[in-house]
C-alpha cells in the first residue's frame, strides 16, 4: 500500500501554507507522511507544484487538478500509484493528531470484504474522505465524476462501493477520536499546540 498526502491546498484561512506549519519539531506535511511512512512501502505528496517541498525518499508530485480541491488531488495521487488492484491511504496534511494505528485499522476492514473501493471512517456526525483507504480502480469512477464537474469529494464517493466505519469501531484505536481534528486557522493550531 502506498501512502498518498494531499498538500495542495491554498490554506486561505491560515494564511500560509499549512504544510510547512510547526508541529512537534516537525511540519505537519513531515508529521503525516511521518505516519503514513510506518504503515505504507511508499509515500506520495500531492502538492500544487512537483517542486515545492523537499521531503528526502518521498515523491512530491503536482496535482493534476491544480485549486480544483481534494478530490483532484486523491485522483492524482490514485494515477500516480498505478495499482488499481491494490488500496492506498489518503491523507490531508492538516490533521495533526493522526495516528498510523488508525490507518492499521482501515486497512484491516478495507481486507474484509472483496469488491470495496473506498473505506472511510465516520464521525462526529461525518464521514472523512481525507483520512481514509481507496483502491487504485476507484480513479477512473473519480476521474469520470470530476470530468462531469463534481468537485465535493463526499458526492464522488456515492458512485463507489464505500464501507464506512463507524465512530465506536475507530474509537478501538483512537478513543478520543482527535486523529479527525484539522487546522484551518491560526487559532485552531494555537488551542492544539497549548493542549499538547
Amino acid at each position: 500500500m502506498a501512502g498518498i498526502v494531499l498538500a495542495g491546498g491554498k490554506s486561505a484561512r491560515m494564511g500560509r501554507d499549512k504544510a510547512l506549519l510547526p508541529w512537534e519539531g516537525k511540519t505537519l506535511l513531515e508529521h503525516a507522511v511521518g505516519q503514513l511512512e510506518i504503515v505504507s512501502n511508499r509515500v506520495i505528496v500531492v502538492a500544487s507544484k512537483a517542486d515545492q517541498y523537499n521531503l528526502p525518499g518521498v515523491r512530491v508530485v503536482g496535482d493534476r487538478f491544480p485549486d480544483s480541491g481534494p478530490l483532484g488531488g486523491i485522483i492524482t495521487g490514485l494515477q500516480e500509484t498505478n495499482e488499481p488492484n491494490q488500496f492506498h491511504y489518503v491523507l490531508a496534511c492538516d490533521m495533526p493528531q493522526v495516528q498510523f494505528r488508525l490507518f492499521s485499522l482501515l486497512r484491516g476492514f478495507a481486507t474484509s470484504e472483496r469488491g470495496l473501493q473506498a473505506v472511510i471512517p465516520e464521525a462526529q456526525g461525518r464521514i472523512h474522505p481525507l483520512c481514509a483507504v481507496y483502491v487504485g480502480s476507484a480513479e477512473p469512477i473519480l476521474r469520470q465524476r470530476f470530468e462531469s464537474g463534481e468537485r465535493a469529494v463526499h458526492q464522488a464517493l456515492k458512485y463507489l462501493r464505500v464501507l464506512l466505519v463507524t465512530e465506536d469501531q475507530l474509537k478501538r484505536v483512537d478513543p478520543d477520536l482527535t486523529s479527525f481534528i484539522n487546522v484551518n486557522a491560526p487559532e485552531d493550531l494555537a488551542r492544539l499546540q497549548e493542549g499538547a
